[in-house]
C-alpha cells in the first residue's frame, strides 16, 4: 500500500469489529489509497472538502463511511 497515514490500521480495526470476520476484496486498500490521493489532489484545485490533511481524510471520509456499512467493508457480502 502507498502509505496514506492510518488507512491500514483503520481497515484492520474495522475488520476486528466485524462479527462475520469478512475482509475487503483483494486490492481494495490500494484502491482506497489511490482514491484518497486523487481526493487530496483535486481538493487543492477545486476545494471539494474542508478537510485538507490526508490523515484526516482517511478517518473522516473513508473509515467513517465503511464503519456505517459493515457489509460494504466486507465487500458487499450478505449477513446471515
Amino acid at each position: 500500500m502507498s502509505g496514506v497515514g492510518g488507512l491500514a490500521e483503520g481497515l484492520d480495526a474495522l475488520r476486528r469489529q466485524d462479527p462475520t470476520g469478512a475482509a475487503l476484496p483483494a486490492g481494495a486498500a490500494d484502491r482506497l489509497a489511490a482514491y484518497l490521493a486523487l481526493l487530496a489532489k483535486w481538493n487543492r484545485t477545486y476545494n471539494l472538502t474542508a478537510i485538507r490533511e490526508p490523515e484526516r481524510m482517511v478517518t473522516h471520509h473513508v473509515l467513517d463511511a465503511l464503519a456505517c456499512c459493515p457489509s460494504a467493508a466486507a465487500g458487499g457480502a450478505a449477513r446471515a
